[in-house]
């Protein structure tokens, strides 16, 4: 299983959902801006960065040089509550405001 990008919720308990998705989506940010160098959790083995996840703390931090707005949604998306956690809606508004999210019918 891929740990280094689970959530907690789906350490814990097999959770899977969208909200688990913008977890991974945190990941996701954190790989970019370390241009894809290391993998997440660099230098842990997966228990230890399986700990580090579900320890009720912020996981990883983001990476130098990343813009203010997205190391605060990187931020936002390791939420360890997930029902506190934003959407994908929410985060869109946040890294690019100008733009319309999609309808359901889109």
């Amino acid at each position: 299983m891929p740990v280094r990008w689970l959530s907690p919720e789906t350490l814990k308990k097999g959770e899977f959902s969208t909200k688990s998705d913008v977890w991974a989506f945190g990941v996701l940010i954190w790989e970019i801006f370390m241009y894809c160098k290391n993998d997440p959790f660099p230098g842990l083995t997966n228990q230890e960065a399986r700990a580090k996840i579900v320890s009720e703390k912020e996981p990883m931090t983001a990476p130098e040089g990343t813009p203010p707005m997205v190391a605060n949604v990187m931020k936002m998306c390791f939420t360890q509550d997930s029902s506190k956690r934003p959407d994908f809606e929410i985060l869109l508004r946040l890294l690019s405001p100008k733009e319309t999210p999609p309808t359901k019918d889109d």
